[in-house]
């Protein structure tokens, strides 16, 4: 009865550790995601402001009648 006891709470303890390295993954997860959705929004940035210089140049070549 005694080791039904001890195994079961050894158990309990195994579980309640598993739930906790998944929900620390699942945190991993998240920041990993956050850092990819970051980099995206950074080249999206870097896009832009391409695009921005490369109009500005066009628009001041026009305007210097080139």
């Amino acid at each position: 009865m005694v080791a039904d006891t001890r195994a079961a709470a050894a158990a309990r303890k195994v579980l309640a550790a598993t739930e906790a390295l998944e929900a620390d993954r699942t945190v991993l997860e998240a920041i990993e995601h956050r850092e990819d959705v970051a980099r995206g929004l950074g080249f999206l940035a870097g896009v832009a402001a391409t695009l921005v210089v490369g109009i500005g140049v066009v628009l001041l070549m026009r305007l210097a009648g080139g």
